[in-house]
């Protein structure tokens, strides 16, 4: 009959072996661990030894930062160890498995949301929350020109003076080429003489503000 059979493990302070035939080992600290089996008898003793043998895993770390512009958050997963994510933005809304969230998270409105992020993985799971606050205000139009009276034709170059951090700007012009725009700073051809208005509505993650203006006088051009 063997003797009794040490196992070494060398993650122990003491560094003694475990003269057990089939032990139980438990390990408090995640990592990778060598194993070595010393079998003995009365002829003499063998050694048999597998490096990384024992992979102890650990539970996640749940973490994020996220940037904000208006009512629109964009997040950034910064949890470590997760193989499931589940993201609550304490809006009613919710999204599952996605590690980096595509695109950005609009709230609702004003207010204090809880957004919290729940990981998961074999070991266990931790959650990690944030409160964001939006407090924001609907945007004021407006607009100026470079010129106001002008002989037709001829091009008027138009610059948002809208307030509130606007993100989307639809003018109109009648009478004007073209004839309506979304670009922020517009530039527009008048081929006729007469008096024309302009319409700017812009809009930004709360609501909508429209600026209506008679912009100028176009005049015909004297021969």
């Amino acid at each position: 009959m063997p003797q009794l059979i040490p196992m070494v493990f060398p993650w122990w302070k003491s560094l003694q072996a475990l003269q057990k035939e089939n032990p139980v080992v438990v390990y408090d600290n995640p990592g990778t661990y060598d194993v070595s089996l010393t079998a003995t008898n009365t002829v003499g003793d063998n050694t048999y030894s597998q490096s990384s043998f024992i992979t102890v895993g650990s539970a996640p770390s749940a973490s994020f930062d996220f940037n904000l512009t208006d009512a629109s958050a964009s997040f950034n997963n910064n949890s470590t160890g997760g193989t499931s994510y589940t993201w609550d933005f304490g809006d009613g809304t919710t999204a599952s498995n996605m590690q980096d969230l595509p695109g950005v998270h609009v709230f609702p409105g004003n207010g204090d949301y809880t957004v919290t992020l729940t990981v998961e993985n074999a070991c266990g799971t931790e959650t990690f929350s944030q409160v964001i606050s939006i407090n924001g205000s609907v945007p004021a139009a407006g607009f100026d020109t470079d010129v106001r009276r002008f002989c037709a034709p001829g091009t008027v170059n138009f610059t948002d003076a809208s307030t509130g951090n606007p993100t989307v700007w639809k003018w109109t012009f009648p009478g004007g080429n073209p004839a309506t725009s979304t670009d922020q700073n517009p530039s527009v051809t008048y081929d006729t003489p007469g008096t024309y208005g302009v319409s700017l509505e812009v809009t930004n993650s709360f609501e909508c503000n429209q600026v209506m203006q008679t912009a100028f006088i176009c005049q015909k051009l004297h021969q």
